[in-house]
Protein backbone atom coordinates (compact mmCIF):
# COMPACT_ATOMS: atom_id res chain seq x y z
CA UNK A 1 0.00 0.00 0.00
CA UNK A 2 1.33 3.45 -0.87
CA UNK A 3 2.37 5.53 2.14
CA UNK A 4 3.26 9.19 2.44
CA UNK A 5 6.40 10.00 4.41
CA UNK A 6 6.55 13.31 6.15
CA UNK A 7 9.86 14.53 7.54
CA UNK A 8 9.65 16.26 10.90
CA UNK A 9 12.59 18.25 12.22
CA UNK A 10 13.01 18.97 15.90
CA UNK A 11 15.49 20.70 18.20
CA UNK A 12 16.86 18.86 21.21
CA UNK A 13 18.24 20.29 24.40
CA UNK A 14 21.91 19.77 23.60
CA UNK A 15 21.73 22.21 20.70
CA UNK A 16 21.93 19.70 17.89
CA UNK A 17 19.43 19.28 15.08
CA UNK A 18 17.63 15.94 15.02
CA UNK A 19 15.65 14.59 12.10
CA UNK A 20 12.86 12.05 12.40
CA UNK A 21 10.85 10.28 9.76
CA UNK A 22 7.10 10.03 10.29
CA UNK A 23 5.21 7.53 8.14
CA UNK A 24 1.54 8.41 7.68
CA UNK A 25 -0.77 5.96 5.87
CA UNK A 26 -2.29 7.54 2.77
CA UNK A 27 -5.61 5.94 3.61
CA UNK A 28 -6.05 8.13 6.69
CA UNK A 29 -5.94 5.22 9.13
CA UNK A 30 -6.81 5.97 12.73
CA UNK A 31 -3.67 4.15 13.84
CA UNK A 32 -1.10 6.42 15.46
CA UNK A 33 1.89 7.08 13.17
CA UNK A 34 5.25 6.12 14.64
CA UNK A 35 8.20 8.51 14.43
CA UNK A 36 11.60 6.87 14.10
CA UNK A 37 15.01 8.44 14.58
CA UNK A 38 16.83 9.32 11.36
CA UNK A 39 19.96 11.39 12.05
CA UNK A 40 21.50 14.13 14.16
CA UNK A 41 23.91 16.84 13.13
CA UNK A 42 25.55 19.68 15.05
CA UNK A 43 27.60 19.85 18.23
CA UNK A 44 27.19 20.42 21.96
CA UNK A 45 27.45 24.04 23.15
CA UNK A 46 29.05 26.34 24.08
CA UNK A 47 31.50 25.83 21.24
CA UNK A 48 28.81 24.46 18.96
CA UNK A 49 25.12 25.10 18.34
CA UNK A 50 22.22 26.37 20.41
CA UNK A 51 19.57 25.49 17.84
CA UNK A 52 16.29 27.33 18.50
CA UNK A 53 13.90 28.19 15.67
CA UNK A 54 14.52 27.00 12.13
CA UNK A 55 12.91 26.69 8.73
CA UNK A 56 13.25 24.84 5.44
CA UNK A 57 13.98 26.89 2.33
CA UNK A 58 12.07 25.29 -0.57
CA UNK A 59 13.83 27.44 -3.17
CA UNK A 60 17.17 25.69 -2.56
CA UNK A 61 16.20 22.70 -0.39
CA UNK A 62 18.34 23.96 2.48
CA UNK A 63 17.70 24.47 6.20
CA UNK A 64 18.17 27.61 8.30
CA UNK A 65 18.77 27.36 12.06
CA UNK A 66 19.00 30.09 14.66
CA UNK A 67 22.12 29.49 16.80
CA UNK A 68 20.69 31.48 19.69
CA UNK A 69 23.54 31.97 22.15
CA UNK A 70 26.12 32.38 19.41
CA UNK A 71 24.05 35.21 17.89
CA UNK A 72 23.88 33.91 14.34
CA UNK A 73 21.80 32.01 11.79
CA UNK A 74 23.37 29.10 9.91
CA UNK A 75 22.45 27.41 6.65
CA UNK A 76 22.78 23.64 6.14
CA UNK A 77 21.98 21.19 3.38
CA UNK A 78 19.13 18.86 4.28
CA UNK A 79 21.63 16.11 5.08
CA UNK A 80 23.53 18.28 7.56
CA UNK A 81 26.45 19.65 5.57
CA UNK A 82 27.51 23.22 6.30
CA UNK A 83 26.62 25.40 3.35
CA UNK A 84 29.33 27.12 1.31
CA UNK A 85 29.20 29.29 -1.78
CA UNK A 86 30.16 26.27 -3.87
CA UNK A 87 27.64 23.94 -2.23
CA UNK A 88 24.59 26.18 -1.68
CA UNK A 89 25.46 29.57 -3.16
CA UNK A 90 25.50 30.84 0.42
CA UNK A 91 27.94 31.18 3.30
CA UNK A 92 27.45 28.96 6.34
CA UNK A 93 26.68 31.90 8.67
CA UNK A 94 24.10 34.12 6.99
CA UNK A 95 23.60 36.91 9.52
CA UNK A 96 25.63 39.72 11.08
CA UNK A 97 25.57 40.53 14.79
CA UNK A 98 24.47 44.06 15.71
CA UNK A 99 23.49 45.45 19.14
CA UNK A 100 20.04 46.73 20.01
CA UNK A 101 19.05 49.85 18.10
CA UNK A 102 21.73 49.41 15.42
CA UNK A 103 20.77 48.57 11.85
CA UNK A 104 22.32 45.81 9.77
CA UNK A 105 22.06 42.72 11.93
CA UNK A 106 20.63 40.84 14.90
CA UNK A 107 21.28 39.74 18.45
CA UNK A 108 20.08 36.29 19.52
CA UNK A 109 17.82 34.67 16.85
CA UNK A 110 14.81 33.00 18.48
CA UNK A 111 12.98 32.09 15.27
CA UNK A 112 13.77 32.01 11.55
CA UNK A 113 11.15 32.20 8.79
CA UNK A 114 11.81 31.76 5.07
CA UNK A 115 10.07 34.39 2.92
CA UNK A 116 9.11 33.00 -0.50
CA UNK A 117 7.36 36.27 -1.40
CA UNK A 118 10.68 38.13 -1.60
CA UNK A 119 13.17 36.42 -3.92
CA UNK A 120 16.53 37.52 -5.29
CA UNK A 121 17.44 37.63 -8.99
CA UNK A 122 18.21 33.91 -8.88
CA UNK A 123 14.81 32.98 -7.42
CA UNK A 124 16.15 32.30 -3.92
CA UNK A 125 14.11 33.20 -0.84
CA UNK A 126 14.98 35.82 1.72
CA UNK A 127 14.36 35.12 5.41
CA UNK A 128 13.28 36.83 8.63
CA UNK A 129 14.68 36.54 12.14
CA UNK A 130 12.79 37.16 15.38
CA UNK A 131 15.42 39.01 17.44
CA UNK A 132 13.56 38.42 20.67
CA UNK A 133 15.84 40.20 23.13
CA UNK A 134 16.14 43.32 20.99
CA UNK A 135 12.42 43.91 20.26
CA UNK A 136 12.77 43.68 16.49
CA UNK A 137 12.38 41.42 13.48
CA UNK A 138 15.04 41.54 10.79
CA UNK A 139 15.05 40.48 7.12
CA UNK A 140 18.08 39.18 5.22
CA UNK A 141 18.61 38.12 1.62
CA UNK A 142 19.36 34.49 0.80
CA UNK A 143 23.11 34.99 1.15
CA UNK A 144 22.89 37.09 4.30
CA UNK A 145 22.74 40.69 3.10
CA UNK A 146 20.71 42.80 5.54
CA UNK A 147 17.49 44.13 3.99
CA UNK A 148 15.36 45.75 6.70
CA UNK A 149 14.54 45.92 10.40
CA UNK A 150 11.06 46.35 11.88
CA UNK A 151 10.83 47.25 15.56
CA UNK A 152 13.22 48.98 17.94
CA UNK A 153 15.65 51.12 15.93
CA UNK A 154 14.12 49.94 12.67
CA UNK A 155 14.99 51.07 9.17
CA UNK A 156 15.73 49.71 5.73
CA UNK A 157 18.20 49.29 2.90
CA UNK A 158 16.11 50.49 -0.07
CA UNK A 159 12.64 51.58 -1.17
CA UNK A 160 11.38 48.00 -1.35
CA UNK A 161 12.69 47.29 2.15
CA UNK A 162 12.14 50.49 4.16
CA UNK A 163 11.73 48.91 7.58
CA UNK A 164 10.16 50.87 10.41
CA UNK A 165 11.00 51.94 13.94
CA UNK A 166 8.65 51.10 16.80
CA UNK A 167 9.62 51.75 20.43
CA UNK A 168 9.33 49.01 23.02
CA UNK A 169 5.77 48.41 24.11
CA UNK A 170 2.65 46.37 23.45
CA UNK A 171 0.41 48.57 21.28
CA UNK A 172 0.33 49.91 17.72
CA UNK A 173 3.11 47.72 16.37
CA UNK A 174 5.34 47.91 19.42
CA UNK A 175 6.97 44.71 20.66
CA UNK A 176 8.73 43.49 23.79
CA UNK A 177 9.86 39.95 22.96
CA UNK A 178 8.93 39.05 19.35
CA UNK A 179 9.26 35.29 19.43
CA UNK A 180 7.94 33.63 16.26
CA UNK A 181 7.13 34.83 12.74
CA UNK A 182 4.91 33.61 9.94
CA UNK A 183 5.00 35.18 6.46
CA UNK A 184 1.74 34.85 4.53
CA UNK A 185 2.82 33.46 1.13
CA UNK A 186 -0.21 35.05 -0.55
CA UNK A 187 0.50 38.68 0.32
CA UNK A 188 3.76 38.90 2.29
CA UNK A 189 2.11 40.02 5.51
CA UNK A 190 4.10 39.36 8.66
CA UNK A 191 2.51 37.76 11.73
CA UNK A 192 4.65 38.17 14.85
CA UNK A 193 3.91 36.63 18.25
CA UNK A 194 4.83 38.37 21.50
CA UNK A 195 4.01 36.23 24.56
CA UNK A 196 4.93 38.97 27.01
CA UNK A 197 2.48 41.37 25.39
CA UNK A 198 0.04 38.48 24.78
CA UNK A 199 -0.35 39.67 21.20
CA UNK A 200 0.05 38.70 17.58
CA UNK A 201 1.03 41.78 15.58
CA UNK A 202 0.35 41.90 11.85
CA UNK A 203 2.49 44.08 9.57
CA UNK A 204 2.76 44.71 5.86
CA UNK A 205 5.93 43.41 4.26
CA UNK A 206 7.35 46.94 4.49
CA UNK A 207 6.67 47.21 8.22
CA UNK A 208 3.42 49.16 8.41
CA UNK A 209 1.42 47.99 11.43
CA UNK A 210 -2.04 46.73 10.47
CA UNK A 211 -3.67 45.20 13.54
CA UNK A 212 -3.34 42.89 16.54
CA UNK A 213 -5.32 39.73 17.07
CA UNK A 214 -8.51 40.36 19.05
CA UNK A 215 -8.84 37.76 21.81
CA UNK A 216 -12.23 38.95 23.12
CA UNK A 217 -14.24 36.25 21.33
CA UNK A 218 -11.79 33.57 22.43
CA UNK A 219 -12.04 34.72 26.05
CA UNK A 220 -15.84 34.72 25.92
CA UNK A 221 -15.97 31.26 24.35
CA UNK A 222 -13.47 29.64 26.71
CA UNK A 223 -13.89 31.59 29.94
CA UNK A 224 -10.10 31.83 30.09
CA UNK A 225 -7.79 34.81 30.19
CA UNK A 226 -5.91 35.84 27.07
CA UNK A 227 -3.41 33.37 25.59
CA UNK A 228 0.33 33.91 25.53
CA UNK A 229 1.05 33.15 21.86
CA UNK A 230 4.46 31.76 20.98
CA UNK A 231 4.64 29.58 17.86
CA UNK A 232 2.55 30.54 14.85
CA UNK A 233 1.90 28.94 11.47
CA UNK A 234 -0.63 29.42 8.71
CA UNK A 235 -2.79 26.81 7.01
CA UNK A 236 -6.06 26.12 5.28
CA UNK A 237 -9.34 26.43 7.16
CA UNK A 238 -11.06 23.31 5.86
Amino acid sequence: MHEQRRVLRAVVALGVVATSLLTVPATGSAADPIATYDETFGFRGPAGNYAYGGDWDPTTNTILWGDYWNYRVKRYTIDGQKCTQALCGSPFVVTTTKPVGELGGIGAPYDVEVDVTDLDANGRASFWVADQGNARIVQFSYNGTWLQTIGLGGGGSDAAHPGRHYPRGCTNGQMLIPTHIWVNPDNGRLYVTDPRCQTVNVFTHEGEFLFQFDWSGWKAATGLSGPKPRGIVGGRDW
